[in-house]
């Protein structure tokens, strides 16, 4: 591999052993050596696929209702993927929910969520 690594004429670092210095050694030569290395980088890159087009859809929203994180309650709020309502799980129970942008984003504002998005080609609601 001609030239020489970053590394190869460095001495044993003092008071590490050999596997603490083989990682050392490890990390170095991961470095890019030449321009070429920096092009094969590039061509793979190039092979990945577009996540920039790719569409989602907010298929749910888990949330924490109460004050405190040591107690409340959760519900999840899922999207009826045949006919866009909203519906509640909470516990035994599913209601409608007549929500608007405006009040999910005010109940947003004051307790914790997690949001559940579904890739449009599996969405059958796309």
């Amino acid at each position: 591999q001609g030239g020489g690594k970053a590394g190869e004429d460095a001495k044993p670092a003092e008071g590490k052993d050999e596997s603490e210095q083989a990682q050392d050694m490890e990390v170095v030569q991961a470095v890019p050596e030449s321009e070429d290395e920096d092009e094969d980088e590039e061509e793979e890159e190039e092979d990945l696929p577009e996540i920039k087009k790719a569409k989602y859809n907010l298929h749910a929203v888990v949330s924490h209702l109460g004050r405190a994180s040591e107690s409340g309650h959760y519900v999840s709020d899922v999207r009826d993927p045949d006919t866009g309502h909203w519906l509640r799980f909470n516990d035994s129970r599913l209601v409608t929910a007549g929500y608007t942008r405006k009040t999910l984003l005010e109940y947003w504002k004051t307790n914790a969520y997690m949001l559940v998005y579904c890739h449009s080609e599996c969405y059958r609601g796309s």
